[in-house]
């Protein structure tokens, strides 16, 4: 099992966020192996789907509205990916060792 921690300032421009890796292998006859490999297991996504770009492409919103006949402008705290983690994905590989 391994786990790969993005933490701020990561490429997707998203919140810090870990992905979850898992292979399992097993001998089943004479030189004979099974693998099973799973990438993200728990489908860690930002909630776009593949090949969509979320809204605001990562940066911070602003806000404006006036406030005694002046412009008041506020930047919003929320942080949106550009693209999503690898979706989540299984293999299964049968090797033969000669």
């Amino acid at each position: 099992m391994g786990f790969d921690y993005e933490g701020n300032n990561n490429a997707n421009n998203y919140s810090p966020y870990i992905l979850t890796d898992l292979s399992i292998s097993k001998p089943i006859g004479a030189g004979v192996v099974l693998s099973v490999i799973g990438q993200n297991i728990f489908n860690t996504n930002f909630g776009n789907g593949i090949a969509r770009s979320v809204e605001y492409q990562g940066n911070a919103p602003i806000g404006a509205q006036i406030l005694d006949n002046q412009f008041a402008y506020a930047i919003k705290n929320a942080q949106y990916g550009i693209i999503g983690p690898p979706p989540q994905t299984f293999y299964f590989t049968l090797s033969k060792q000669f």
